[in-house]
């Protein structure tokens, strides 16, 4: 499978995954608050997981798929985070815990 045929397949599953479960930032807020973490790095940590499927299996294409979509994900929750203010301060962490973040978000909107 080439790379752009791969990126169109993820984007597929991508789009039945959020029919099937709904939106990913909610699941994903939700989970980095029950984590005290941040969205993205939430989505980091699962790409981590993939890869460490991909060392026992390293012909699963379904890692490579997944994997690519956590990324794809990580960003997309990492521009949301930068969009309300809350990005990496010195010390490298969200400078706000989720539930502040999700405050600032719902009242931005």
């Amino acid at each position: 499978m080439h790379r752009i045929e791969l990126l169109e397949d993820v984007k597929e599953t991508l789009l039945q995954r959020e029919k099937e479960h709904g939106n990913p930032h909610t699941t994903f807020y939700n989970i980095a608050r029950a984590w005290n973490m941040l969205p993205h790095e939430v989505c980091m940590l699962l790409v981590d997981l993939k890869i460490e499927r991909w060392r026992s299996n390293q012909a699963n294409k379904d890692n490579y798929r997944d994997a690519i979509g956590y990324l794809a994900l990580a960003y997309e929750l990492m521009m949301d985070v930068d969009k309300f203010g809350q990005t990496l301060k010195s010390n490298g962490r969200g400078v706000l815990n989720c539930t502040e973040l999700l405050e600032e978000k719902e009242t931005a909107n």
